[in-house]
């Protein structure tokens, strides 16, 4: 035998009130939630926005970033050499011909650390070494984000993001250099040592 539940009109009416609150609250939550995703996308997914105030800088290096960016199949873009500055300047290092501190044996090459970090004899050799470390490890290191992104000119945050998603050494440390990059820093990326190898 069922028992039926009688309410009042004012009660009925509390309810229906209580049911429209929560209605509008849960729009109010899902538009925020919404508008919340939406910035966080567009902050750190892609940076092309940010890119527009990044920095007009040059190097004395810069022809050694364009014939990696050229070895790879990337244009020479902004964002593109920008990138290059901040992951030199997060590297350091004073190997020779070696900005990004690569480990690839290469005819006469040196040590430079007991990592195995390489000293090339020319600038051109260190180019060589840099280009084939990437695509050699394009699938097995994870270095084909950084190719793509590259290719595809996707702004300093993401390749960031490649390089410290890849086996590659370098981490947080370029996250930082390039956020400060798009916070108005300006880049010093250190010279890098092209002294020939005896």
């Amino acid at each position: 035998m069922s028992k039926k539940i009688i309410i009042s009109e004012e009660e009925k009416n509390e309810i229906k009130s209580l049911y429209s609150l929560n209605e509008q609250a849960g729009d109010l939550l899902q538009g925020l939630a919404d508008s919340i995703l939406k910035m966080l996308d567009s902050d750190f997914t892609n940076d092309k926005e940010d890119n527009v105030n990044l920095p007009n800088t040059t190097t004395t290096d810069d022809d050694y970033y364009k014939s990696v960016l050229k070895c790879l199949g990337a244009e020479p873009t902004k964002s593109n050499l920008l990138f290059l500055y901040a992951w030199r300047q997060a590297e350091g290092g004073k190997a020779k011909n070696n900005p990004f501190n690569t480990t690839l044996k290469m005819p006469g090459a040196t040590n430079y650390n007991s990592v195995g970090v390489k000293n090339y004899q020319t600038p051109e050799q260190g180019i060589e070494a840099t280009c084939k470390t990437l695509k050699n490890g394009r699938d097995k290191y994870g270095y084909d984000k950084i190719i793509d992104g590259l290719k595809n000119d996707v702004g300093l945050s993401q390749l960031s993001d490649a390089v410290i998603g890849s086996k590659w050494g370098t981490k947080d440390l370029l996250r930082k250099v390039s956020q400060g990059y798009i916070a108005g820093n300006s880049p010093k990326p250190h010279p890098i040592n092209k002294t020939s190898i005896a």
